[in-house]
């Protein structure tokens, strides 16, 4: 996706973004979930409550509270959290900060606005070593992919099908 960069984020700015902490117990959630879809298994279809998946393989409290404390550490505010997740709002400056690279103002082929990255963000290490994870700031796309748009294609003569073939 090419974009065109409309300047620098300026320090004025309040941005906003989430923090999500890994499950505590992937190889457990990987299991359940297997007996909760399988019709032979007796916990086929017994699926759990939110609150049960948080407390059973959810990050711990204590893991958020130290997330918290240390998003709080470079000056940003914690404005929500939920089992998973604590939600950041800060000035871009603090933000660029917290995340190691400068922050512009782009705009996508389409003409959306965006807050980018200006290089590969880089988490600081008490929250890389909680295994938080920032996947974009509210209301931006901030992923780019290198995969190809697949464009339909009429092959054989199977009735009018269409086959999925990669674009070029």
């Amino acid at each position: 996706m090419a974009r065109s960069c409309r300047g620098p984020v300026v320090s004025s700015e309040t941005l906003s973004f989430r923090l999500y902490l890994p499950v505590r117990d992937p190889d457990g959630l990987a299991s359940f979930v297997g007996h909760v879809s399988d019709p032979a298994d007796p916990l086929y279809h017994h699926f759990l409550t939110s609150a049960e998946e948080a407390a059973r393989f959810g990050p711990t409290p204590q893991s958020l509270t130290m997330l918290e404390s240390a998003v709080r550490g470079y000056g940003l505010e914690v404005t929500a959290r939920d089992a998973r997740s604590v939600a950041v709002s800060g000035s871009s400056d603090r933000v660029a900060a917290f995340i190691g690279t400068p922050l512009d103002h782009v705009q996508t082929p389409s003409g959306k606005p965006l807050i980018a990255a200006r290089s590969t963000i880089q988490l600081p290490s008490e929250i890389t070593n909680l295994g938080a994870k920032l996947f974009a700031f509210r209301g931006t796309i901030r992923m780019h992919s290198t995969a190809r748009v697949v464009q339909p294609s009429e092959t054989g003569s199977g009735g009018g099908r269409t086959i999925p073939r990669l674009g070029s």
